[in-house]
């Protein structure tokens, strides 16, 4: 059972490793190739997708609807 455990636990670690360095490649070279002002516009929209995202997904239980709608 603890080896399964180091195994998965490992296999998570790698992966989230190998998804940051990717995220860093992508800001990194987006800001190049978008120059400063476009970058900027890209920053501001990112959290708005993630919202889109959460939203679309049907995520939402009753107990954080009332919070928000009540």
């Amino acid at each position: 059972m603890a080896n399964k455990l180091v195994r998965g636990s490992f296999i998570i670690f790698l992966g989230n490793i190998i998804f940051r360095v990717g995220g860093y490649l992508y800001r990194f070279l987006m800001a190049i190739l978008l120059g400063p002002t476009a970058y900027g516009i890209l920053g501001i929209t990112l959290p708005f997708q993630g919202i889109f995202q959460t939203l679309a997904a049907g995520r939402w239980s009753s107990a954080s609807y009332c919070k928000i709608r009540c």
